[in-house]
């Protein structure tokens, strides 16, 4: 699913990461931790084709990330789910608005059964006609995890994606997540809590980066 073969990433001489080898195979839970400015958001960035890599090879669904043209990356990340803090919305339009724009590409009455189900699976209907820019911190995590439910995805790369949670709404968008991968999904899911308890309980796999290198 996932090949990272000696992966380095530097920014104005500054290396953010190091060598990084780290296989993915499909229907893996990956729990990528580490300090804050360990490499983590890079990491996940590298593998949707943000930015190229320095050094090394990144290969996500059999492709070379490097080596596709704009046409091949934008349909390699259909098949992605992002849960980022910098992957916005258009604040002046609705939630419901905001998910009919990115599912552009499927047929009206089909957005509009995805759109129906992922708001109701996050528990965000109620907001669905609200403007973007109404929404708490919380339900901006809601409607970018509905988002990530209506593209049906192969891959999620989920950064931070607790954040800014109350307990109820933690054990919601984790169960989601989980559930997704239960039916196939890949999961890599970022968090700064190498000790968090949910993660210990569930007993996925642990990676651990430090100083831009895997421990």
């Amino acid at each position: 699913m996932v090949n990272l073969k000696f992966v380095s990433k530097v920014v104005r001489n500054q290396a953010i990461l190091s060598n990084i080898n780290l296989k993915i195979e499909e229907g893996d839970f990956v729990y990528l931790t580490g300090a804050s400015d360990s490499g983590k958001t890079t990491l996940l960035k590298l593998i949707y084709g943000f930015f190229p890599p320095s050094g090394g090879q990144i290969v996500v669904m059999g492709k070379d990330i490097a080596r596709l043209s704009k046409r091949d990356l934008s349909n390699l990340r259909k098949k992605m789910g992002l849960l980022m803090q910098d992957f916005g919305f258009l604040e002046k339009k609705t939630v419901e608005e905001n998910l009919h724009l990115f599912l552009g590409g499927l047929a009206k009455k089909e957005r509009e059964v995805m759109i129906d189900l992922s708001l109701h699976l996050v528990e965000l209907t109620p907001k669905r006609k609200l403007l973007v820019s109404c929404l708490s911190g919380s339900e901006r995590q809601q409607l970018r995890l509905a988002r990530c439910i209506a593209s049906n995805p192969t891959l999620i790369l989920a950064d931070e994606p607790l954040l800014c949670l109350d307990e109820r709404k933690e054990k919601l968008i984790l169960n989601i997540l989980l559930n997704m991968n239960e039916k196939g999904a890949t999961v890599i899911f970022v968090s700064s809590q190498p000790e968090d308890i949910r993660m210990s309980i569930i007993k996925k796999r642990v990676v651990k980066l430090c100083s831009g290198r895997i421990e």
